[in-house]
């Protein structure tokens, strides 16, 4: 069997299992009034992702899960939007790119379904991370719920927040399967003289090779007991058809440069409207906020509140062509 057939076999089979999964867990369902529709088995072009990526002629890569090989038109964009700079200023070149760099939050907000304002362009899955994070507010005794394979960084913050706000930070055990043990989280929640003040996992561990199919009925908690739920997908968009709506989180981070083969120096944060209103990044700038007065500040109306006014506007620049690739992959 040919790469070829073994990709598209993999396809297929993705397609099958969803729809069985959709069958186990919605056996009530009213097939009349039910949502759901079983994806369908579309088949890649393999021809077309191998010429988007000229170095697959020359390299065998397998390290998407660290940094991807670009497409040659994310690697266009960049060094179109350099030569740009360089011949016009870097400020002049934001301008006349203004519309284009609005292409990914449509993008992304298509992929991700939710809406262009509920996403931010970052420098890093980590960067998104800690703007989330920070801006919670945590004090003595809050309790934060996080799973057995958290991601090292995740963690050192957590580590901080022990030592700087005395936090308290729980373990989710795992159950048979080497999943999120759903019962076990049940009862963390109702532990404690309080709620939890924050659910954080990593939908796909960097490390343990696991994937928290639980992710869904971990958000389901948290949106029934009115717990923050921050979810690390930096190793499964791109690998795995992601929906926070589906997921019900309240805040989802990831890089670009793994399985949305971006540039490396992007990140993205997905915030929904309603955790806007609940709490602010960890610290905003003049691109996400408004000093109003001496003593007041206005921050923007979107998630590009968690924005920095510096980054890289090349590597934003090649994630304005991600959009147009991002759903051949």
């Amino acid at each position: 069997m040919s790469l070829a057939d073994l990709g598209s076999s993999y396809w297929r089979l993705q397609a099958i299992g969803e729809s069985r999964r959709h069958a186990i867990r919605h056996k009530t369902c009213n097939a009349s009034k039910c949502m759901y529709r079983a994806p369908r088995a579309v088949m890649p072009d393999w021809a077309r992702i191998r010429a988007d990526t000229p170095a697959a002629e020359k390299v065998l890569h397998f390290n998407n899960a660290g940094s991807a090989l670009p497409t040659q038109q994310v690697t266009k964009a960049q060094h179109d939007y350099l030569e740009l700079e360089a011949s016009t200023g870097g400020y002049e070149a934001l301008i006349q790119e203004a519309e284009a760099m609005e292409k990914p939050y449509t993008a992304l907000a298509q992929l991700l379904n939710c809406h262009p304002d509920e996403i931010a362009i970052t420098t890093s899955s980590t960067a998104s991370w800690f703007q989330v994070f920070g801006g919670l507010n945590l004090k003595a005794g809050d309790r934060i719920l996080t799973s057995i394979s958290e991601y090292g960084s995740n963690f050192l913050a957590y580590l901080q927040a022990i030592k700087r706000q005395q936090v308290e930070v729980e373990i989710i055990p795992e159950d048979a399967e080497g999943d999120v043990d759903i019962l076990a989280l049940e009862k963390l929640v109702a532990a404690g003289t309080s709620k939890p003040a924050l659910i954080a996992i990593t939908h796909i561990p960097t490390s343990s090779g696991r994937v928290y199919t639980h992710a869904a009925a971990v958000g389901a908690i948290a949106q029934r007991e009115g717990i923050p739920y921050l979810l690390d997908a930096t190793q499964s968009i791109g690998q795995m058809p992601i929906d926070v709506q589906q997921l019900q989180c309240d805040y989802l981070t990831s890089t670009g440069r793994k399985f949305l083969r971006a540039p490396r120096g992007t990140g993205l944060l997905y915030a929904s409207r309603a955790a806007m209103a609940r709490a602010e990044p960890a610290m905003v700038d003049v691109h996400g906020a408004v000093w109003t007065g001496r003593h007041d500040y206005k921050l923007v109306p979107s998630a590009k509140r968690y924005e920095l006014y510096e980054m890289s506007y090349a590597a934003k620049a090649g994630r304005s062509c991600e959009g147009d690739v991002a759903f051949v992959y």
